[in-house]
């Protein structure tokens, strides 16, 4: 007589991705060094990789970036000549200022990017 096959109960596409993923990440710790083990397992706790999503789906968005990183490059560049030309002292807060500037109008242009081009 043979044994009754016990099939594997379906899964939800939910918990089959959990598992994919804890699967990979173990295959991948498996070929790192044991400092790089420690920062991976640090990386990847999931209270980090929520934080993380959350971050990039709203406030620190691929445009956002750029274009605070370029305004604060132009905007930094030109204050530096300004102040070695007319004689004033050079403030370093105004890099970080130009940067939030920037970041603030990235993400604005982004999500206005999104509406309008939503199907």
């Amino acid at each position: 007589m043979s044994q009754p096959t016990t099939e594997h109960p379906h899964l939800k596409p939910k918990e089959l991705r959990r598992i994919s993923y804890k699967q990979g990440l173990a295959r991948i710790r498996a070929s790192l060094s044991a400092t790089d083990k420690a920062q991976s397992k640090l990386i990847h706790t999931p209270l980090l990789d929520k934080v993380s999503g959350l971050l990039s789906r709203t406030l620190f968005r691929p445009l956002g970036l750029l274009l605070g990183g370029l305004i604060a490059l132009v905007g930094s560049s030109y204050l530096l000549y300004a102040s070695h030309q007319y004689g004033f002292q050079y403030n370093y807060l105004v890099v970080l200022g130009l940067f939030v500037i920037g970041l603030v109008l990235g993400t604005i242009l982004d999500v206005l990017a999104k509406l309008f081009t939503r199907r």
